[in-house]
């Protein structure tokens, strides 16, 4: 089955790499701090300290100091390694400061070598400084150090520690040694080595090498590899040496979190009151700076805004002459001038406008200026500020000094109106010179030198001020020259008393919303016709998942995370790696890195050849597991409140014949995961890899209470599904996966064609690639036993013998039919209907899609049982259908589907982005092309860049 139509929904996340670990049926074992297990478990988080001046001299005894910067409460845990330069002299003695203890047993390797873990608790809040003395009987000592502070930590529980030693050579792998069976799904895991000689080469995938410490006199060299939170099992770091023959020690702990702590209810807070506001200025850019010889010069600046933003620029201005007086300032409509502009020594001017109500996007202004004599030269800056209050003055002050160089000048206090929550912006133009530095608390968002010296304007922008005026001050690398400077304070606008209501979410945990397939949202509060026609969706956040992503994201509402109910997004990417991302936010909350690597294939199917997590994930909130197929054909079972994984079975294992039945290599999971809460049953499929043979397509079925696969159904079997002939192919495409009726519990499928030849061992087929269920819409039941089914009519339609089935059949219901209806797209270009009830019946063939030999008409229809109109993409228009989106009615007989109307989307090509699967909701479709398209059902329709969070649809 060669698919060119692949991506039936890519909504697009993109990814943070992660690298694939090490796989592992982990199941969490008892705990051992002594406390009850939680469900959920805050994650630890390490922040790395320095090294400290490590020591290196051949005196005894050596003393280490190291530093760290800790909040309050911190778990403080530090590693500290050791050497005597001689062979024989025996294991240091370490001192360590009061408050300190030594974890475990100090392990010395070869009376030479040893390695400390020690640790502290309730670190003081700022910069952690302490000493580590190390002194030998005989020989000369060195010792290195490095300091964690950690957040987050179970400070009454002990650390684990293990310790390795091993005989190197050159290009030697040291695998760090496990902490032991205690360790615990969500512990911080650490490693430390140290090496004699030799430094490390490489760091296995998930570890980060964060520093290594090479002393002065050799071999001596220490190196540290720091894991992320785990998830799930020990994954051991490995180090690769590049040294001669020698020796290495490392050591690993497991730091446990702290225990969850259940939140009490929230109190009411009181409104604060309206000067506690808080403003947020976004700056635009410096424009074209003029510094050109003529008179006028004229600058534009944009910025992006939001709607009723406050515009603020500061304008400056210098004329090269010293006797021409200051410059005439033009302004564009709808700006003015603050204040009275500042001219000193009759060259040198700046300036602040203002502008309220900004419209959204790009804002672009023009400035011009205009001496009487001399030369012009300008810089421009120009602030967008949100939340500012429209009605209230700008306070502005001028300063002027003579500068040397290096001399600091100070930002004008905008005076006593300051207010608690104002934004503080300062504005400086000097002449020569640049700046070199800026006072804290402030920052320099760009320095602006015209291309004839000595002409430079800097900007310093205090954040939010959250209490009285913090000048800023700024040094500059100047000779004796002069600066003109400016500030501004910008009042935030009054609290509004009632806080806006939280979005009312709604779980998404299927592709397509429900078990039917039918895209429909009946929970939608938001999305109507006139808001899309009153202003387009736009992007809320975006998030880097480091690969492609051809998986629908599913949402689960209120999963209790770290003891905080959190939306949550839960997506796979094609690197392998799961993640789960708070909707809300964009944040990671979690990612597991650990199911394997992802496939690379020459199956263009994907981009670069990468097969990774393909298939939409499911979950369940009673047992609290998010369902993944990853690349392995595995199908894993895992947390939802923290991706560890609890169970995993492989989909390729066959209970017919008691056999695992294809490799990784040939058969692969495109098809999202269908989970029935009505019987516990958990339905994978796969396909192949552009029909590589031999490969084998199945349905299977995965009882979630005894982690089992109970039942297959392969469309090459000849005895309904299950035994005989092995002929290949009949995989699963549709990325829609199973449709189940809620009212029987069956399963529908849509199967792609059989192969015909005798080819690595699979059988020959005379009889088509329709025989014995392919290219055909199947019903089977809860246990996967063949009921019916009916091939497409693939006799003068054949899309290049390949008239499958590269879609998802979709059930749905309308009134005038006495029985469940179906609806399939064919790669041949037809829409086949049928009556649902003890069997299937055939009732209509629609020729939407222009017959293809790449097959593109493919992807799942979507039903509105409101207007009881099917909503089909096409990618290649026939006839009288569009290019773009159709809504088919069910005839008043239920005879088959009839045109209602049809919307032409964009370019009439023929590409799989056309072919996205619709979403409806409260009289709305939304169509994904390469643009989003939003079309209300009065066929109006406006581009957007992605979906937007609209209360209970998935959020991008």
């Amino acid at each position: 089955m060669l698919r060119s139509g692949r991506f039936v929904l890519c909504l697009l996340l993109a990814g943070c790499s992660g690298a694939a670990g090490m796989r592992s049926s982990y199941l969490p074992s008892a705990h051992r701090y002594g406390v009850t297990p939680h469900p959920v478990r805050a994650l630890s988080s390490a922040a790395a300290g320095n090294w400290g001046c490590h020591s290196s001299s051949s005196t005894s005894p050596e003393t280490l100091t190291c530093s760290t910067s800790a909040a309050a409460g911190s778990l403080l845990v530090a590693f500290v390694d050791t050497f005597n330069s001689k062979a024989g002299g025996g294991c240091a003695a370490v001192s360590a400061p009061a408050g300190w203890t030594i974890q475990g047993t100090p392990s010395c390797v070869n009376a030479r070598a040893e390695m400390f873990v020690m640790t502290a608790n309730a670190a003081a809040s700022g910069n952690d400084t302490l000493a580590f003395t190390a002194s030998f009987t005989s020989g000369g000592v060195y010792i290195a150090a490095r300091i964690y502070a950690i957040t987050g930590a179970n400070i009454s529980a002990p650390i684990d520690v293990m310790s390795a030693y091993a005989t190197m050579a050159n290009g030697t792998t040291l695998t760090m040694p496990d902490p032991g069976a205690t360790v615990q799904n969500g512990d911080l895991l650490l490693s430390s080595a140290m090496s004699v000689p030799g430094y490390a080469t490489s760091v296995t995938p998930g570890w980060t090498s964060s520093q290594q410490c090479v002393c002065s006199q050799a071999p001596d060299e220490t190196s540290l590899s720091q894991s992320q939170s785990s998830a799930g099992p020990f994954n051991p770091a490995t180090i690769t040496y590049n040294t001669t023959t020698g020796n290495a020690i490392a050591v690993s702990v497991a730091i446990a979190p702290a225990p969850t702590v259940t939140p009490p209810p929230p109190t009411a807070s009181p409104l604060p009151s309206p000067s506690s506001g808080t403003s947020a200025a976004i700056a635009g850019n410096w424009g074209c700076n003029s510094s050109g010889s003529l008179s006028p010069q004229s600058m534009t600046c944009t910025t992006t805004a939001n709607p009723g933003a406050q515009l603020t620029a500061f304008v400056d201005t210098f004329n090269s002459s010293s006797t021409a007086g200051c410059a005439t300032l033009t302004v564009p409509a709808g700006w003015t001038i603050q204040g009275s502009p500042s001219c000193q020594n009759q060259r040198e001017e700046v300036w602040v406008l203002t502008a309220a109500g900004a419209a959204v996007g790009n804002d672009s202004v023009s400035f011009s200026a205009t001496f009487s004599a001399g030369s012009l030269y300008m810089a421009a800056r120009v602030y967008a500020i949100t939340g500012a209050n429209l009605t209230s003055p700008i306070d502005r002050i001028s300063a002027y000094t003579k500068l040397t160089n290096g001399a600091t000048l100070t930002m004008p206090d905008p005076g006593s109106t300051n207010g608690n929550g104002d934004v503080l912006l300062s504005n400086a133009m000097t002449a020569p010179g640049y700046a070199t530095a800026v006072s804290a608390g402030w920052t320099k968002t760009q320095q602006c030198a015209c291309s004839r010296a000595p002409d430079e304007v800097t900007v310093a922008q205090a954040q939010a001020n959250a209490g009285p005026f913090n000048p800023a001050t700024i040094t500059y690398n100047t000779t004796t020259g002069n600066a003109l400077a400016v500030s501004v304070a910008i009042a935030p606008t009054a609290l509004v008393p009632t806080p806006s209501p939280a979005p009312a979410y709604v779980d998404w945990n299927t592709f397509g919303y429900d078990l039917q397939r039918t895209g429909y949202n009946p929970n939608e509060t938001t999305l109507s016709p006139s808001a899309l026609s009153g202003s387009p969706l736009k992007q809320v956040w975006a998030t880097d998942l480091g690969a492609p992503i051809t998986s629908q994201p599913v949402l689960a509402t209120n999963v209790n995370v770290a003891g905080t109910p959190t939306n949550v997004l839960y997506v796979g990417a094609e690197n392998n790696v799961f993640s789960a991302v708070n909707a809300d936010t964009g944040a990671v909350v979690w990612r597991n890195t650990s199911l394997g690597s992802p496939i690379a294939s020459s199956c263009d199917d994907l981009p670069g050849g990468q097969f990774g997590i393909t298939a939409t994930a499911t979950y369940d909130r009673t047992s609290g597991l998010v369902y993944v197929a990853d690349a392995n054909d595995n199908i894993d079972a895992l947390d939802m409140t923290t991706g560890s994984l609890q169970w995993s079975v492989n989909a390729l294992y066959d209970p017919n014949t008691n056999s695992t039945i294809g490799s990784p290599a040939q058969d692969y999971i495109y098809t999202a995961l269908t989970y029935n809460p009505a019987n516990g049953m958990l339905y994978a499929g796969t396909a192949s890899f552009c029909d590589q043979i031999p490969w084998h397509g199945r349905l299977v079925a995965i009882n979630t209470a005894t982690h089992t696969v109970t039942a297959a159904f392969f469309p090459g079997r000849v005895t309904g599904g299950k035994t005989g002939t092995a002929y290949c192919g009949g995989g699963f495409w549709g990325m829609g996966g199973a449709s189940i009726d809620s009212t029987t519990n069956d399963v529908y499928i849509a199967t792609g064609n059989v192969a015909t030849s005798a080819t690595g061992g699979c059988a020959a087929d005379s009889k088509g690639e329709t025989y014995p269920y392919g290219d055909a819409v199947v019903q089977l039941d809860p246990q996967l036993n063949y009921i019916s089914s009916d091939a497409a009519n693939v006799n003068g339609t054949k899309a290049s013998n390949d008239s499958d089935y590269g879609a998802t059949a979709m059930l749905y219901s309308v009134p005038n039919c006495t029985s469940l209806q179906l609806s399939a797209k064919n790669k041949n270009g037809f829409i086949y209907t049928y009556g649902v009830s003890s069997m299937l019946t055939a009732e209509q063939q629609l020729h939407v899609g222009n017959t293809s030999s790449t097959g593109d008409f493919i992807g799942v229809p979507a039903f509105d049982p409101v207007t009881n109109l099917v909503y089909v993409g096409n990618p290649n228009a026939n006839g009288n259908y569009a290019h773009g989106l159709n809504a088919l009615s069910q005839s008043s007989g239920c005879s088959g589907l009839t045109l209602a109307w049809k919307a032409s989307i964009g370019s009439s090509n023929v590409t799989s982005d056309d072919n996205q699967a619709p979403t409806v909701a409260r009289r709305c479709v939304l169509y994904g092309r390469p643009r989003q398209q939003a079309l209300g059902l009065q066929r109006l329709h406006r581009r957007a860049a992605v979906e937007q969070r609209h209360d209970d649809w998935i959020t991008l």
